[in-house]
């Protein structure tokens, strides 16, 4: 979109940058490793992929390990940008063939540019310093689809929300799939994750938080949702809904009415239909 032609456009005023060098045996070993949780996990880091989610990255200091892109993606105006910009942000770049890139990625069409980054760090003592008078954050409980969650902190970033948070049994940030459905969007809304929702919600109610809690035969979205304040809107999974722990905490809850024979909504979608 507009951010990324902006992107492109700033980065050909740049100096032109030597050819990236292919990805040494043992980085690119180290790439490969990160498809695993546990790696991920233990090193802070994680792949991402896509000329936009790339773009995004690099436009954050800090961000960027190192850049992965094919000879072919290199070798065009928009590859030389990345490499560009890259150099402005001192990133180490390295081409990889078309063969390893079906290593480190499950898409279908490989845009040829990938990227090892480490994902802004957010947790609860960020979401608790939070100050305003009309925050919304939104707080899911053990949604374990990467794909839905994803969408989630899509639609959140798009309203404007002021934080997300994910619980303990929600599937990790990291995950590649649920990366690529936020499509950038990580950067655009802190995400705190490996929240116990049991300790947060207390000490958010405390600081003047309405806790609003999503569920099948709750009160019209219609009438709980507008008004002022700090509001904690809370959704669990499509299967299981929210814990009965965390619906205990809620000061209302609130459905999505529908008109036709569907059993539920898509989690992905739940946060959709609020205007916030």
């Amino acid at each position: 979109g507009r951010r990324l032609w902006r992107f492109l456009r700033c980065s050909l005023y740049l100096t032109t940058m030597p050819p990236p060098t292919p990805i040494p045996a043992g980085k690119f070993k180290i790439s490969r490793l990160l498809l695993n949780k546990k790696h991920r996990l233990e090193s802070g880091t994680c792949l991402i992929e896509g000329r936009r989610f790339v773009a995004e990255a690099l436009e954050r200091p800090g961000t960027i390990e190192y850049l992965l892109l094919t000879p072919h993606f290199a070798d065009t105006p928009e590859g030389a940008a990345f490499l560009r910009e890259a150099g402005r942000r001192n990133a180490v770049a390295y081409t990889i063939t078309e063969k390893q890139v079906g290593q480190l990625s499950d898409t279908v069409s490989s845009q040829g540019v990938l990227a090892v980054i480490r994902l802004p760090g957010v947790g609860p003592e960020d979401i608790l310093r939070l100050r305003g008078e009309r925050l919304l954050l939104v707080a899911l409980d053990g949604v374990a689809d990467p794909g839905n969650l994803g969408t989630i902190i899509r639609t959140c970033a798009w309203f404007g929300a002021d934080g997300v948070l994910l619980s303990e049994r929600s599937v990790e940030l990291s995950n590649p799939k649920l990366l690529r459905s936020t499509m950038g969007a990580v950067f655009h809304v802190p995400v705190a994750t490996g929240i116990s929702l049991p300790d947060i919600i207390p000490a958010l109610r405390q600081k003047g938080f309405r806790i609003l809690a999503a569920e099948a035969g709750g009160e019209p979205a219609g009438t709980v949702l507008p008004g002022g304040g700090n509001r904690l809107l809370v959704f669990g999974s499509e299967a299981h809904g929210l814990s009965p722990v965390v619906k205990e905490f809620a000061d209302a809850k609130f459905g999505i009415a529908g008109s036709g024979r569907i059993e539920s909504l898509k989690s992905g979608v739940h946060p959709g239909p609020f205007r916030w």
